[in-house]
């Protein structure tokens, strides 16, 4: 009967153990994979000091990234100018980081992902864009890191920004019924 088991981790670039050429890592019943780990195996060596030989495990498949976060949370929003170069982006929460914006001016081919800057009211402007129509589509997510895959996409169309305005006349304007100057 085999008692007294330790157990030590290697990361390998094959599944087969190597002494001497495998990287050490630990000792322990665990071992939680860190970002030198991805694109390699890990081992695990049980060695007995009441029995002979030892016996090893390793993964069936190289270490991979984490699975990215869901899509971004918030309802954003995207409007255009009549200028057709930019889009406005709002309803990000504030300040919010590692994000990133893909444009489909035409609604369906996208041109890649580029990093998306979020201002303190929770807003981004994408800009040096040429023809932006109600048929352009924004594609934002978390990106990818050393660690995490990137985030699930979020598509939004985006829709001309209206501007209207209201004249109201000053004090000491002009009266068009008297046709004189108030004072």
């Amino acid at each position: 009967m085999k008692t007294n088991l330790t157990y030590t981790w290697y990361r390998s670039d094959d599944a087969n153990y190597n002494e001497g050429s495998d990287t050490p890592l630990g000792a322990g019943t665990t071992y939680t994979p860190v970002e030198a780990d991805i694109g390699k195996y890990l081992l695990v060596v049980a060695t007995s000091t009441d029995a002979t030989g030892i016996g090893f495990a390793a993964t069936t498949a190289t270490v991979e990234k984490a699975a990215g976060p869901v899509a971004i949370a918030e309802d954003f929003v995207g409007t255009f100018p009549l200028a057709a170069t930019s889009i406005n982006l709002a309803g990000f929460a504030v300040n919010a980081s590692g994000l990133e914006a893909d444009v489909a001016i035409d609604g369906s081919h996208y041109a890649g992902y580029a990093d998306l800057s979020v201002n303190g009211e929770g807003k981004a402007v994408i800009s040096g864009l040429t023809g932006v129509t109600v048929s352009t589509k924004i594609k934002v997510r978390v990106k990818e890191t050393s660690t995490l895959k990137a985030g699930a996409e979020k598509e939004i169309a985006v829709t001309e920004e209206i501007i209207s305005a209201v004249i109201t006349p000053a004090t000491g304007g002009f009266d068009k019924k008297r046709k004189r100057r108030l004072t």
